[in-house]
């Protein structure tokens, strides 16, 4: 999504932002660990859509074998000016087993200044190095959301169909008063997915949803976990903990924050088993349950096991089927 903005060239100088002068002048305040997360984007300081822009920073990790999500949380959880918002990351592999992290940040009053943003990751736990690879204006548009308001691009006649690899798909879904959760979590397993990661909106969805895992034997691949402190903290060790936390008691979008926030959950997690699967075959002795130091999801507290790992992770609401096609014999 970020390729949809176009950025300058060649690269802005370094001093993404206005003169200091005008910098202190503006200047936004920081989010302290105790302050409640604000409400809106907005923030003491009028922002200007047109001036928003958004920063690739590269984050070198400080220990090898961390895997990428570990950098971008540390990174995405410290103090930083209100008005930035982590979007997300990538992977990069370097070679020799190191794999760096490109996180990807945007200023919606465009007033951090690059250098500032390169000295504040650099500091955080678990990164060794960082620097903004690539800078780019939004121009008031949203890149992730650009895709839907600009016009379809055409596709290749006759669409190729991707195969898809099942055998490390999983599913994640929050639901409340499921129409046949016995009927979901069956067509899909029989369908090849190899991990559940099911939240349940209240106490008796969790006892029906372990009842259910029960009785079909997936008690290896599925994990419930009910709503409680163990996962509101879990919650609160999140990137998005910052952007969803205050519609957590907004009625027209509380359950869409619930969602997001445990479909963010449910990946890092799932990125955590594929890298401790990953070690394992290396041979790294690796304690089972231990994580990464430094990584919010080390300690799970109190939270059940998760499920096997999954390359490709899909949000689905319990009252949808995916459906796909794979290309192949016997498929």
């Amino acid at each position: 999504a970020p390729q949809v903005c176009d950025p300058p060239a060649p690269r802005p100088p370094r001093m993404a932002c206005p003169p200091p002068a005008l910098r202190e002048a503006n200047a936004l305040p920081a989010l302290r660990p105790e302050d409640t997360p604000p409400t809106t984007k907005a923030t003491t300081a009028p922002l200007d859509p047109e001036a928003a822009v958004e920063m690739w920073v590269e984050l070198m990790p400080a220990d090898a074998s961390a895997p990428p999500g570990a950098a971008y949380r540390a990174v995405a959880t410290l103090p930083m000016p209100l008005d930035l918002e982590w979007r997300g990351y990538a992977p990069k592999a370097f070679g020799f087993g190191v794999t760096a992290t490109i996180a990807t940040a945007r200023s919606w009053s465009g007033q951090v200044p690059s250098e500032d943003l390169e000295a504040a990751c650099a500091a955080a736990p678990g990164v060794q190095s960082a620097r903004v690879v690539r800078w780019y204006p939004c121009g008031g548009l949203c890149p992730y959301d650009a895709a839907w308001q600009r016009p379809a691009l055409p596709l290749p006649s006759p669409l190729p169909l991707p195969t898809f690899p099942w055998r490390r798909l999983g599913l994640v879904t929050t639901f409340r008063e499921p129409p046949d959760l016995r009927a979901w979590l069956q067509a899909h397993d029989r369908g090849g997915v190899a991990a559940f990661h099911l939240y349940a909106d209240t106490e008796t969805d969790e006892t029906l949803a372990r009842g259910v895992v029960a009785a079909l034997g997936l008690a290896g691949k599925a994990r419930v976990i009910g709503p409680g402190p163990a996962l509101r903290a879990a919650w609160a060790a999140l990137p998005g903990w910052r952007r969803y936390a205050p519609h957590l008691s907004d009625p027209g979008g509380a359950v869409m924050a619930r969602q997001c926030l445990n479909a963010e959950h449910a990946m890092a997690e799932a990125e955590r088993a594929l890298h401790l699967e990953g070690s394992a075959r290396e041979g790294d002795e690796e304690e089972e349950g231990e994580g990464t130091p430094g990584d919010p999801l080390s300690t799970p507290g109190g939270l059940p096991p998760p499920p096997p790992p999954c390359e490709w992770l899909a949000h689905l609401d319990a009252d949808e089927v995916l459906c796909a096609r794979a290309r192949g014999e016997g498929t």
